[in-house]
């Protein structure tokens, strides 16, 4: 479940955040920076009440009340305000006494009324993990367990970087979530998880800005740091002896991501990325290939998403039958995203069943309808290639990969996509015989993950990709 919901929030209470900050003499800016974000609209809409933080900020809030807007010394108001506004507006469970022992430590602060320095806060982070990760999804994986448990052994077993790969929509980005949420790993990596999105143009030196804050370094140190090189150091030593995860999600170009693998002798790096030769590359070959669901675990999955997605939510009084359910897994070819939001859609109307049925009529009638089901993404998490508010959909992510195909290729995927999808499959002399297709396009389709090979190294291309092809040759 996303942590963002509009209008949501009372503003009366939370505009008590604005009065403190400002009575503290802070720019929401400034507050920003403390969080590690780059913009100060997220703390403008903490604020109006529009939404709340991730619950993973909750100890670094907690000090930004302590000391940031003072109510350290005025401890009753402190209660007051995570009362009004953290427990019953944003849903956070209440403080505890461990909790406020432990952000009141004699060896963090020397007395009750002493304010916290960022020389203060660089120890308080050196022994206590960082946690800045996206939410679990609020349904569960089918058969994903094997590749977890084989990511999981790899990372206990001091494999410094791991790249998962996969096409656009086959859920790398939540299973590398899985796996910084899984208990053995936040065991083994003590220190915490550090989390950055890249996508096709990624700033460098702010993601390096906000692991460097996360870490306890001083902001006015990172700015003085005006080159990847020299904030990639920083960083670096910050990260030190501890034991902490990378995970590096949407990984585009080699250089980038090798920007960012700043891993220490006790540190390990997770990498996510839609091109097989760029996983190969950053990951010395350990590269755990992620494929779609098989029609069974496809089934299983679209059936949870159509009936009941969660413990909270009342079963579906309309349902699909089996044969629609196979249908529907047949025409995304397996794959989770697509699933996902063909679930979600049918999910919202299933207790209405004529406009449950409608819609179905509407995937199966028009072939390129599923390609643009769409859903609002997380503005706490954006998905790190789209632009700001924009939607997820099945043609947007594949739209990032073909984009990024010269003319050449663009036109040789039309040329193939008169032939059949996966499962049927091409050898490379049936491909090379066609006119506008050489080895060069082949290996460039392949490095860009448009192109697949199976275990007889045929050459593949997915459903989903084969649909979008088509439409976009139609418009």
């Amino acid at each position: 479940m996303y942590d963002y919901e509009d209008g949501k929030y009372n503003f009366k209470q939370t505009s008590q955040l604005t009065e403190l900050r400002e009575q503290a003499g802070l720019t929401q800016q400034q507050v920003a920076h403390f969080f590690g974000l780059k913009s100060r609209d997220t703390i403008s809409s903490w604020e109006l009440g529009e939404s709340k933080p991730h619950i993973s900020r909750r100890g670094r809030f907690l000090i930004y009340l302590l000391d940031a807007v003072t109510l350290r010394q005025d401890p009753s108001k402190l209660m007051m305000i995570w009362h009004t506004i953290m427990h019953i507006e944003w849903g956070w469970p209440p403080l505890t006494t461990q909790e406020l022992q432990q952000f009141t430590h004699k060896t963090l602060f020397q007395t009750i009324t002493k304010p916290i320095t960022y020389e203060d806060l660089q120890l308080y982070t050196h022994n206590n993990a960082v946690f800045d990760v996206p939410p679990l999804p609020n349904h569960l994986l089918i058969d994903r367990t094997h590749i977890l448990e084989l990511i999981k052994t790899k990372l206990l077993n001091y494999q410094r970087a791991i790249a998962i790969c996969g096409l656009p929509g086959v859920g790398k980005t939540t299973l590398a979530n899985m796996i910084v949420h899984n208990p053995d790993i936040l065991a083994h990596f003590k220190d915490g998880i550090l989390w950055a999105g890249l996508g096709r143009t990624p700033d460098l030196l702010s993601l390096l800005g906000q692991w460097g804050i996360a870490l306890g370094l001083h902001p006015q140190h990172l700015q003085s740091l005006t080159t990847i090189a020299t904030r990639a150091q920083a960083v670096k030593q910050a990260i030190g002896q501890r034991a902490i995860l990378l995970v590096i999600d949407d990984a585009w170009q080699t250089d980038s991501a090798l920007a960012l693998q700043i891993t220490g002798p006790q540190s390990a790096c997770l990498i996510t990325t839609r091109q097989p030769n760029l996983a190969t590359n950053i990951s010395d070959n350990h590269v755990v290939t992620v494929n779609e669901f098989s029609l069974a675990d496809g089934a299983q999955f679209l059936t949870q998403l159509t009936t009941k997605t969660s413990s909270t939510e009342q079963p579906a009084q309309t349902t699909l039958s089996a044969n629609e359910t196979t249908a529907l897994v047949n025409l995304v070819g397996g794959l989770p995203l697509g699933l996902a939001l063909i679930g979600a859609n049918l999910y919202t109307v299933a207790n209405q069943p004529r406009r449950f049925q409608t819609e179905l009529s509407n995937i199966h009638s028009n072939p390129f309808h599923y390609l643009h089901l769409s859903r609002i993404l997380s503005p706490s998490f954006p998905h790190p290639s789209l632009r700001p508010h924009q939607q997820l959909s099945l043609a947007v992510a594949i739209e990032l990969s073909y984009a990024s195909l010269n003319k050449q290729c663009q036109l040789a995927l039309q040329t193939i996509t008169r032939s059949r999808p996966k499962p049927n499959h091409f050898t490379e002399e049936d491909l090379l015989s066609k006119s506008s297709l050489s080895v060069t396009i082949l290996d460039t389709l392949c490095d860009a993950g448009m192109l697949q090979t199976d275990s007889d190294n045929h050459y593949v291309i997915h459903k989903t990709i084969y649909d979008f092809v088509r439409w976009q040759t139609k418009h």
